[in-house]
């Protein structure tokens, strides 16, 4: 009955364990235990009884049902106490975790964004490049037409010299 005093947060002399077992609202004060809240204390104290081997149901059933029933309620809540606090304790690192990741994802969109605005930059150059390449090609081209047409009066320009020659010399 010690743990159960201890878990009610009665004393657990002989007198209060037999009183808390003779209440008619001992079944709806174990029921309505807060079981989320018990004292790290508490719990370290119940430890120590769970951890007793002669705590056991079958141990205890050698006494009375209702010692064993007691003592199953007694490891069922020490039991839900450590797998809560193991909960409770993951929940905070997932929480830290998504925190994390909210801020990595934040940090993403504004990188992402960066990136869109340089691939439009770089997009952006590309057609400029394209442009200035096909002006470059262009002029490329006009002056080729330009050299030949430069080359091609070249030559007429030696005609016309020759014929003049051949002018000059025939009205002598």
């Amino acid at each position: 009955m010690e743990p159960v005093c201890l878990l009610l947060g009665c004393k657990s002399d002989w007198g209060s364990a037999k009183a808390l077992a003779a209440d008619p609202n001992f079944i709806k004060m174990a029921i309505e235990l807060d079981k989320e809240n018990i004292p790290e204390a508490t719990a370290k104290k119940l430890k120590e009884y769970v951890d007793n081997p002669n705590f056991l149901p079958e141990v205890m059933e050698s006494h009375s049902r209702f010692c064993r029933t007691l003592c199953m309620w007694v490891r069922a809540i020490h039991n839900y106490v450590k797998v809560y606090r193991n909960l409770q304790s993951k929940k905070r690192r997932l929480e830290s975790i998504e925190s994390e990741i909210r801020i990595v994802m934040s940090k993403l969109k504004g990188h992402q964004q960066k990136l869109a605005d340089t691939d439009a930059k770089v997009a952006a150059l590309e057609v400029t490049q394209d442009q200035g390449m096909a002006e470059a090609d262009a002029l490329s081209n006009a002056v080729e037409g330009a050299t030949v047409k430069l080359k091609r009066a070249s030559q007429l320009g030696s005609a016309f010299t020759e014929f003049d020659v051949w002018k000059i010399r025939l009205t002598f």
